[in-house]
């Protein structure tokens, strides 16, 4: 990936202002950005939480960044509903109610006994340290990230143009093929993704 980031800028692996902590760098800040776009099919993630009787809270996944459902599976799912704040967590019996807070899922009420819930969530895509790494991100979408790299390093090497107070130049169109690239990722997410659509029972809404 970083040779193709310095392809696109037209430098040599020797050249010194892009040395390969540098690009590695713009690289991990390119496929942060980039998984903080949408809601990608390819960050979901699934774990089991079995609650214990008298205890509300538990920790999300190592790989956790944002939690998409929480559910107690069988013939009718029923979905937890996503609070703002919990403020009886005191009271125990079948959760029906969670909020996330510091990393930690607190279900309402407090479970009075053993439970199986399945959290949906979306990962956080590792940063990329040894050259063997690579994104969960599919491999054909790999130049979204390359794009991007290249747009921050336009920016930080000052190859910036303005008109009219908008970004023009190398930096504008690296940003563009971004866009695009986001385009069809977007596309693709539409066509492959398939949310879960358990039934809720009546009365498990809060």
């Amino acid at each position: 990936m970083r040779t193709a980031v310095r392809t696109r800028l037209g430098v040599s692996p020797t050249d010194s202002f892009f040395p390969d902590p540098q690009l590695t760098d713009l690289i991990n800040e390119a496929l942060q950005a980039t998984n903080n776009e949408d809601f990608w099919p390819w960050v979901q993630g699934t774990a089991t939480i079995n609650t214990v009787a008298g205890t509300a809270a538990y920790a999300v996944p190592a790989d956790w960044h944002l939690t998409k459902a929480l559910y107690i599976p069988g013939f009718e799912p029923m979905i937890l509903s996503n609070l703002q704040d919990v403020d009886f967590i005191t009271v125990q019996g079948q959760p029906v109610a969670y909020v996330v807070f510091q990393d930690q899922v607190v279900l309402s009420p407090t479970p009075d006994g053993v439970y199986q819930v399945t959290h949906q969530y979306y990962k956080q895509e590792p940063n990329l340290v040894a050259d063997t790494d690579t994104p969960l991100m599919p491999a054909e979408f790999h130049y979204a990230i390359v794009a991007y790299a290249s747009h921050l390093a336009h920016m930080r090497s000052g190859e910036v143009d303005y008109y009219r107070g908008n970004i023009t130049g190398k930096a504008a169109a690296a940003y563009q093929e971004y866009e695009q690239w986001l385009a069809r990722m977007r596309e693709h997410r539409r066509r492959s993704a398939a949310p879960i659509r358990p039934r809720v029972r009546a009365g498990s809404w809060i």
